[in-house]
């Protein structure tokens, strides 16, 4: 029975020449199944800014106590928008950080002297860069109103007085939650990246790492001090950004944060860079290669740069060492630099710095201890409220080019307001900070609400 099933299920066929049986070939049995497997889905991650009815927001206006938006800022005023909520409008769960742009809030620059902070729905203030990350699942919105407040410094100075801060831009970076599951648990997506995130950092590696893999216009924060010590370090290069310090602390950088800018926008503020140095690679820079030669702790050329703000940044027990010109913040200034090498209107704004215990020299030109040459064009305007130097020794090619402030001013506009280490200068006692100012047609001197365009040179 059994060998006659075996050759009933053998199918075979035989080919024949005159010769006989030449070859033999099998065909198997097979067969075939389909069983279905679903819909395969992707996920949605979508968010949303609406006001209080849901309804989408495309902008936020600072409005008073009575709602009116006709808002007169003025020294310890403080305001806040109208409210607003976030939206979940995807089918996914999601993590969400909030930024506020403000570096181009006004072309007149109020935002130098106005901080913003996020009221919660429980009247709680916090400062951005440290709220926590905040969820929301699907097809929900945030409980209660979100408010972004702004204050005005009570010692911004009269330089402030007659500007307009129409609206500000607020960013909500959201990424995937772990909340759905696979076949292993909810935590495939636990390092899921922001879109343009908030970049935190709290070691050198993660510093580096942040820079090397630089976005124009992303934040840094800083969650711990960061040791930079025997680390390579690269100088970033026309790539704008902003810097959040938290009054924390790098040491040991061997280069300048920023080597040259273009028309970037740049904003470091509550951070202490300790044991910099940085020197230029060559010390025999004439005039014509001067701009490839800066030195600064910072930012060496600024040559092209639209926009700067340093609030509350301080340089200590550091060397900066330059070619032409040298500054222990910036080494060269100036609102050159559109495509047809017409001016860019570059504001560029320091408030309550200072370098303590350091050593800035330009060998063929211009050293300060905070800008080396400032200026060169008529599009450039730099305001500076307090600086201190104590214990640094400033030197340029020689004394018409040193000051402990600016080494050279030249055809843009400077505003001072406030104390240098300690004293209130005017527009006489201003040369002792500034090496010389070169004003030709366009230059002038603000210090203390009164103006000079009157040259001088040491």
């Amino acid at each position: 029975m059994h060998s006659l099933h075996f050759l009933c299920c053998l199918n075979f066929s035989v080919h024949l020449n005159n010769s006989g049986f030449i070859g033999t070939t099998f065909a198997w049995f097979t067969d075939t199944d389909t069983a279905a497997a679903g819909k395969i889905e992707s996920g949605k991650l979508d968010i949303e800014i609406v006001d209080a009815d849901g309804n989408s927001l495309d902008s936020l206006q600072f409005v008073d106590a009575n709602n009116g938006t006709n808002i007169l800022w003025e020294p310890g005023a403080t305001f806040k928008t109208q409210g607003f909520k976030l939206k979940n409008n995807g089918s996914l769960w999601l993590k969400y950080k909030l930024a506020v742009n403000n570096t181009e809030v006004s072309a007149n620059k109020l935002n130098e002297v106005i901080t913003f902070s996020l009221v919660k729905a429980d009247g709680t203030v916090v400062e951005l860069n440290s709220m926590e990350e905040q969820t929301i699942e699907p097809g929900k919105t945030t409980d209660g109103l979100l408010y972004i407040q702004g204050h005005m410094s009570e010692a911004a100075g009269n330089a402030y007085q007659e500007l307009t801060l129409d609206s500000i831009s607020v960013t909500v970076y959201a990424t995937q939650y772990t909340k759905e599951v696979d076949m292993t648990d909810d935590q495939y997506d636990k390092d899921a990246k922001y879109d343009d995130e908030v970049v935190t950092v709290s070691k050198a590696d993660q510093f580096i790492s942040a820079f090397n893999d630089l976005k124009s216009g992303q934040i840094i924060t800083l969650t711990s001090d960061i040791d930079m010590t025997g680390k390579s370090w690269t100088p970033v290069s026309v790539k704008g950004f902003t810097l959040e310090g938290n009054n924390h602390k790098i040491t040991g950088l061997s280069d300048a944060l920023v080597s040259a800018t273009g028309s970037e926008k740049f904003s470091i503020s509550d951070v202490t860079f300790d044991n910099l140095t940085v020197k230029s690679s060559s010390m025999t820079a004439t005039p014509s290669d001067g701009l490839t030669n800066c030195s600064a702790g910072l930012i060496k050329n600024a040559d092209t740069c639209s926009y700067i703000l340093m609030d509350n940044v301080k340089i200590t027990n550091s060397t900066i060492e330059g070619a032409y010109y040298a500054g222990g913040f910036v080494g060269y200034t100036s609102g050159y630099g559109n495509d047809n090498n017409g001016p860019v209107n570059a504001s560029h704004n320091f408030t309550d710095c200072s370098i303590k215990n350091s050593k800035v020299t330009a060998h063929g030109s211009s050293a300060g201890g905070l800008i080396g040459h400032c200026g060169s064009n008529a599009a450039t305007t730099t305001r500076i409220n307090n600086f201190t130097t104590t214990g640094t020794d400033v030197a340029g090619k020689d004394a018409a080019h040193t000051g402990t402030l600016i080494g050279t001013a030249n055809l843009g506009i400077v505003y001072f307001d406030g104390s240098i280490d300690g004293t209130t200068p005017d527009t006489t006692t201003i040369q002792n900070y500034i090496g010389r100012f070169v004003p030709d047609t366009t230059g002038k001197l603000v210090i203390n609400g009164s103006e000079t365009t009157a040259k001088f040179s040491h």
